[in-house]
């Protein structure tokens, strides 16, 4: 099992606090933790180049498409089947694997949203003392 699979699990568990939600609520919604994570690196990603080529590439609707496209690849990835042989998996982890998976779970997450608060800091400050570069009057 790779991270990616490990952080998908950790992430079904999650949602599963109470142990008495629908097996397909709980993959639908680690699949939306996972494609969020996966859009803030995407977008702090395009956020430093376009600080360097001075321009913002892209729109809503290109976002929007964006964000539409890696949940649909997600699921098309964790199917059903895979996410109950994945859980199978999971959960003959020792007690010291799981703990390992945990801490890349939450580093994955603070790490991806430091990465995309700082990008978009770093905009907001160049931006505001220098103006905006995607203004046609300047």
């Amino acid at each position: 099992m790779n991270y990616y699979y490990a952080i998908y699990c950790r992430g079904f568990d999650f949602y599963n606090t109470n142990g008495k939600k629908d097996k397909l609520n709980l993959r639908i919604s680690s699949i939306v933790l996972i494609s969020t994570l996966q859009g803030l690196n995407f977008l702090a990603v395009a956020g430093v180049i376009g600080l360097i080529h001075k321009h913002t590439y892209g729109n809503k609707w290109i976002g929007l498409t964006g964000a539409f496209f890696l949940i649909v690849m997600n699921c098309w990835l964790i199917g059903s089947d895979k996410s109950d042989t994945l859980r199978e998996e999971y959960c003959a982890y020792s007690r010291e694997e799981k703990r390992k998976i945990n801490l890349i779970f939450y580093g994955y997450i603070i790490l991806s949203i430091l990465l995309f608060v700082g990008v978009v800091a770093i905009v907001a400050y160049y931006k505001h003392r220098f103006g905006n570069y995607d203004d046609p009057h300047l």
